[in-house]
């Protein structure tokens, strides 16, 4: 995903089905992963969605990238 995103980017994370420690982990783990851009808890406001485990149709954004261990959405204008 940091491949896919630039500093300063807004990246809303987005557990598919976890539990509180799951969400906190993934939310944790992509502070580290994705530093120097801002993220943040799910906001469909963000210009991107990381997804955890999972692929989300959310209205107004298309997939950037996929994997089994999940995907990253980008805001579409």
């Amino acid at each position: 995903m940091r491949a896919r995103t630039h500093d300063g980017d807004v990246i809303a994370v987005y557990p598919i089905g976890g539990n509180r420690d799951a969400t906190t982990y993934f939310y944790d783990r992509s502070l580290y992963a994705l530093a120097g851009r801002k993220v943040i808890q799910p906001d469909p406001r963000a210009g991107y969605i990381a997804a955890y485990h999972g692929a989300p149709r959310i209205d107004g954004f298309a997939v950037v990238w996929q994997s089994e261990d999940g995907t990253l959405l980008r805001r579409v204008r």
